[in-house]
Formats: structure tokens, C-alpha cells, sequence
């Protein structure tokens, strides 16, 4: 359960403009960066914003990195992904929409210092066999892998759609190829703005995306990292692509650890003056906007009813409890799906810890919520195999109540794709902040929230 709110900007603050194709990343428990992008027109963006989300408003400030010796300004880029590991955000790939050249870079921020630097690729001779260069790609999966690396997946190169999985050491600074050597029988096909997220330390989710031939795609994938291959994948209704998948539990747990000192005194504090929160009464239709988009697409069902008839079992997500992919490989009666939700009622029906946002359908933009479930099936040997089904969450407003601590109420947001959403923490709650994107007539700049 849960419901949507949208913060008040504080009077006076500089806040970016409208944008889809951006990256994201939360810093912690109330404060996201923002990189990048392009408008429909399409314009690139190369600036950096600092989201402050505080007593029901939004402070936005503009960063300027600082520049090393020999260091460039970084170019234009839409399709970039920012992940956190540490104190540092690793910024990878993506496109600069003027010159159509696709990015194979990685840069690297100090959070606090904001000094920016290129990260140099291992000599070509001292690289192993799984050390070979990475290709250029935008539009692509990236998360924090077992601790202090990075995953990717997929994304669309220089020959397009890839379906290739590779993770940097930030340790030892060096790419490997963890796909290496799979068939492509066992691979999800290839694919751009497919929506993502880890669910463990090594286990990735992947839904969705275009492939190559411009076809809208509607499966779901995990892989998993240390054994190197895929250990689900299944088709779903719910084609979309340039949307968005958020794991509201790994960052619960992370942030019960609480922030790195370092990192949370070099932060920038709370801007002053901050008032109440006050209704705002915006209002928004919950059916998807029609859009007529240049994209060859299949035909979406989306808002058809949940596939199978196993009731559905929301728990409290930040409760959830993740599972490694292994146990879900192993689909025996005890295990679940990796990230999935333990449940303590017997139900055949686990609600994971995943919700994915809005997209586009291949007939329209939708401003859908759904959340990742998982269906135990029996086995004619006696085990069980694991179906995942995706399934419409409806909201849930507070009674009475037309201001919460994250801002205004409101029935449901304005529909969009190529937008980014993170998950942060707020005391026992978790929420999946949303912002910008695109829709047929709009650049979007809005921020979102839905509360678990």
C-alpha cells in the first residue's frame, strides 16, 4: 500500500529544466543527484543538480564540478546511469544527442568535494581474457555489484539493442565480462531502456526495454553476477520501455547502517528558511495519456488484469527480506525469488520489494505503478518452480489528510517515460522519488513521491 505526494520547491530556487534521459542516483536519506539528459528537442544537457528533500519541500542547487588537470568539461549526454559506491558516483556511457556519438567513458565524482575526474582503462596488455574493453553504450542497466563494483547491462552500442553483462572494480579498476560465454538461447535478447535494479549483492533485475527491430518488449530477467548467467527469464503482458524499476529494500537496509562520516559531512546542509508544507490540490488522471511517438511497437496490454489467480499479498516492502538468485535458480518449495518478499501466511503469492513506473506501452505513456511478484508452482517432482507475475498497485491516500510529510496528496501523477526514480529512506518509511521525464507535449521537471 501506499500513496502520492509532490513536495512544495522552495520560492526562489534554481531547479533544472525539463528533461528525459537523465541519471540518477540517492546520496542518503534525503538528497539525489541529477545528471544530464535531453529535452524532445532534442538538446543535451551536461549540468549536475543536488535534490534536497526536506519537511515537504524541494531545494535544488547547482553544481559545478571541479575540474583536475587535463580534465574536460564532461560533453552533452542523455542515457548516462550514476551509481553510488562509497563516496564516490561513477557516471557511465551515454549519448550527446548533437553529434549522435555514443560514450564508452567513465567518470568518476567525489560527493561533498565535487571534484571530477576520468577514469583511466587498464593497459590493453595487462588485461586478461575477461579484462577486454568494454563497448560505448547509452541507455543501458546500472547498479552496485557486491559491494564496490558496478553491473551493466545491455544498452544500445554502436551496431545497437546489447544484451552483454559487465561489472567494474572500482578496487582494482579493471571491467569484466560476466556474460562471457553464454549462448544467446540463454540470454534475454538485446535491448535499450530496459528497467533495472539489484535485488541482492550479485543479482540483477531487468524488465521490458525496446529490441532491435523496435519492438516493445514485456519479459522479466534476473541474472545472477557470481555464477555468471541468467536464472530467469519469462515473458510478462506488461510490454514497456524507458521506465523505471526501484528496489525500496536494499536501501532500507543500507541505510540502516546509516551514511559514511565522510560522506555525510561533506554533504551540503539543509538550506534555511524551509516552510510548512501547504495543499496544493493538483489533480491528475490515473488512465494513460494516449501519445503518438515515432516508435515501432507491438501491442501493449497494459491495465489487463494481473495474469494468474493467486490473491495479491502486499506487505510492508521495507519489511521484505531479500533471497540470493541462487535459491531462486534452485526452485525448490523453501526458496523465493531473489529479493522477494517471505511470506508467513502460506499464500502462493510473494510481493517483492521491486515497483516499476510509468514507460512507454508501444500505444501509450503510461503513469502505471507495478510491483514484482513471485507465484510458487508445483512441480510433478514434488519441487516447486518460481513464476514472476507484474502486478497493478493502486493508491492509497492517508484518510482526511491532504498534506503528508513528503508534501500534497494527489490521486495519481502525470504519465511520462525517460524519467529516473530512486528510493530513499525516511525514518520507518521508504520513498520512490520520481523525476522528470517526458510525455508527447512536455519536458518534465516535477518531483513525485510515492510512500510505501
Amino acid at each position: 500500500m501506499g500513496y502520492w505526494s509532490t513536495p512544495k520547491r522552495d520560492a526562489g530556487t534554481e531547479a533544472p529544466t525539463g528533461r528525459g534521459g537523465h541519471g540518477t542516483v540517492a546520496l542518503d536519506d534525503n538528497k539525489l543527484l541529477v545528471f544530464g539528459g535531453a529535452d524532445r528537442t532534442p538538446a543535451g544537457f551536461n549540468d549536475l543538480w543536488l535534490l534536497e528533500l526536506v519537511a515537504g519541500h524541494e531545494h535544488w542547487t547547482k553544481i559545478t564540478p571541479k575540474l583536475g588537470s587535463g580534465q574536460k568539461k564532461p560533453v552533452p549526454r542523455s542515457g548516462c546511469s550514476l551509481t553510488l559506491v562509497g563516496s564516490k558516483v561513477y557516471i557511465f556511457g551515454g549519448q550527446e544527442p548533437a553529434s549522435g556519438a555514443i560514450l564508452d567513458e567513465l567518470l568518476i565524482l567525489e560527493v561533498g568535494s565535487w571534484e571530477l575526474s576520468t577514469q583511466v582503462p587498464a593497459a590493453a596488455a595487462a588485461a586478461g581474457p575477461q579484462q577486454k574493453r568494454h563497448p560505448a553504450r547509452h541507455s543501458h542497466v546500472a547498479g552496485i555489484f557486491e559491494r564496490d563494483s558496478i553491473i551493466v547491462f545491455g544498452g544500445s552500442g554502436l551496431r545497437g539493442p546489447l544484451n552483454d553483462v559487465w561489472a567494474f572494480s572500482t578496487q582494482t579498476q579493471e571491467w569484466r565480462c560476466l556474460s562471457q560465454g553464454l549462448q544467446p538461447a540463454e540470454c534475454p535478447e538485446p535491448r535499450e531502456m530496459a528497467a533495472g535494479c539489484v535485488i541482492s549483492d550479485a543479482g540483477l533485475f531487468v524488465h521490458g526495454g525496446r529490441g532491435a527491430e523496435g519492438e516493445i518488449l514485456g519479459d522479466v530477467a534476473i541474472f545472477d553476477g557470481r555464477a555468471g548467467k541468467w536464472v530467469l527469464v519469462q515473458t510478462t503482458p506488461y510490454a514497456r520501455c524507458a521506465h523505471t524499476a526501484t528496489n525500496a529494500v536494499l536501501v532500507h537496509q543500507a541505510q540502516q547502517q546509516g551514511p559514511q562520516p565522510a560522506q555525510q559531512q561533506a554533504l551540503p546542509q539543509q538550506q534555511p528558511g524551509l516552510q510548512q508544507a501547504q495543499q496544493q490540490g493538483q489533480q491528475a488522471s490515473d488512465e494513460p495519456v494516449q501519445a503518438q511517438l515515432s516508435m515501432e511497437a507491438q501491442h501493449s496490454q497494459d491495465g489487463q488484469a494481473p495474469v494468474g489467480s493467486a490473491p495479491e499479498h502486499h506487505q510492508q516492502l521495507a519489511n521484505a527480506q531479500p533471497v540470493s538468485p541462487q535459491e531462486a535458480q534452485q526452485q525448490q518449495p523453501s526458496s523465493a525469488a531473489a529479493g522477494a518478499a517471505a511470506s508467513s501466511t502460506g499464500s502462493p503469492s510473494h510481493a517483492s520489494n521491486v515497483l516499476l513506473f510509468g514507460g512507454f506501452t508501444g500505444e501509450a505513456v503510461s503513469n502505471k505503478l507495478l510491483q514484482l511478484s513471485f507465484v510458487r508452482q508445483p512441480t510433478p517432482g514434488g519441487g516447486a518452480s518460481l513464476r514472476a507475475e507484474l502486478r497493478p498497485v493502486k493508491a492509497q491516500p492517508p484518510a482526511g489528510e491532504a498534506t503528508v510529510a513528503t508534501g500534497s496528496v494527489i490521486a495519481s501523477p502525470p504519465a511520462r517515460f525517460a524519467h529516473s526514480a530512486v528510493a530513499l529512506q525516511r525514518a520507518e518509511e521508504v520513498d520512490i522519488v520520481v523525476f522528470g521525464g517526458v510525455n508527447q507535449t512536455d519536458d518534465l521537471c516535477d518531483v513525485i513521491i510515492w510512500t510505501l
